[in-house]
């Protein structure tokens, strides 16, 4: 990671208050501090913090419960793009795959409203990304010593599930979840790694 300047601190900074006031459900201040990270960044930047920035306001507008959600889904979807396109993001593999998971999941929630035939291309377009983001998971799995590595990818293996489940495909939800639990397994479990 880059060395972060003062407005690159300032932005890690409320991403953190937003994460705690998240945590705290606070929502509603939890996304005026994302809100305020991002607008520290101009808007075609690419660096790794306004990247970060970018993917936790995308998860931000993917959990605000109000009136317009599609307007929410559309604006989260096109943050979560942007991280996805980050060069920095790229190398980080792990975050790289979890950005497609949270982008999976934001067109998931897009086809819910959605008409017949985009229905069918979010989702389509929703299960290649988290096919990816398992790809990739894998790789970092077989590739480094991450602690970290086994849950997340396990959390891509559910999210997969849920969408075979959500499409009533339940074999397919069924070996996905397998597959999970045998990762878990692998490790010692979910909470497995050094302390």
């Amino acid at each position: 990671m880059a060395v972060p300047s003062d407005r690159d601190r300032r932005a890690l900074f409320l991403q953190l208050q937003g994460a705690n006031l998240r945590t705290a459900g606070r929502d509603g201040d939890a996304h005026q501090r994302f809100v305020a990270a991002m607008d520290l960044f101009e808007v075609n930047e690419d660096t790794e913090f306004s990247a970060s920035a970018a993917y936790d306001l995308a998860m931000s507008f993917r959990d605000l419960r109000t009136d317009i959600r599609r307007e929410n889904m559309l604006r989260a979807r096109d943050l979560a793009e942007r991280a996805l396109a980050n060069e920095g993001r790229q190398r980080d593999r792990l975050r790289y795959a979890s950005t497609l998971d949270l982008l999976a999941t934001i067109k998931r929630c897009l086809a819910e409203d959605a008409e017949k035939a985009e229905r069918r291309a979010l989702l389509d377009s929703a299960r290649a990304d988290l096919e990816r983001a398992i790809r990739v998971g894998e790789q970092v799995v077989r590739l480094s010593r991450r602690p970290d590595a086994v849950r997340v990818l396990a959390g891509f293996l559910t999210s997969l599930g849920n969408h075979f489940l959500e499409a009533r495909d339940a074999d397919r939800a069924i070996e996905s979840y397998v597959r999970c639990v045998v990762k878990l397994d692998q490790c010692g479990g979910p909470g497995a790694g050094p302390a």
